[in-house]
């Protein structure tokens, strides 16, 4: 995800805050928002089964990522 750091304006630090049904609404609305749709490979990291998934493969020298 790229982006500029006003959208750190459109945040709050309470639990009630939501970056998609929150942020990313009223910026659509402002049409403030683009997206590209990417062909090459991909992965998230939103639990501790993702992160050592991909550490593993960093370690294994499999990273896709790397690119040096």
């Amino acid at each position: 995800m790229v982006f500029n750091r006003k959208l750190l304006d459109y945040l709050k630090v309470d639990e009630d805050c939501d970056l998609e049904y929150g942020a990313f609404e009223v910026l659509a609305k402002k049409h403030e928002i683009m997206v590209y749709k990417h062909s090459g490979h991909w992965e998230c990291v939103d639990t501790q089964r993702d992160l050592n998934h991909l550490n593993k493969l960093w370690n294994e020298g499999k990273a896709f990522w790397k690119m040096w």
